[in-house]
């Protein structure tokens, strides 16, 4: 029995066969939502519909520009300190 790594592995493999191959862009595509993109989503069902999702995502961008934001800060000040 193959593990949830191992299964993730052989799919990003098979990704980079298809996009390798000779086929057309159309072919390429349907080929990788079927054989790759499908069978990932089934793989981490359970971990997006838990949040894992798309709000998880936005809200670890918004934690990052807000980062910035005060680095930038900190910058300018030590600028007036000068």
């Amino acid at each position: 029995m193959t593990t949830r790594l191992e299964l993730e592995e052989y799919l990003y493999r098979r990704a980079i066969d298809i996009i390798e191959s000779a086929d057309t862009d159309d072919e390429k595509e349907q080929l990788l939502y079927q054989e790759v993109w499908h069978p990932l989503t089934e793989l981490y069902a359970e971990q997006i519909k838990a949040g894992m999702g798309v709000d998880s995502v936005k809200k670890k961008q918004s934690d990052i520009g807000k980062k910035d934001k005060k680095a930038k800060r900190k910058q300018a000040k030590k600028k007036k300190k000068r």
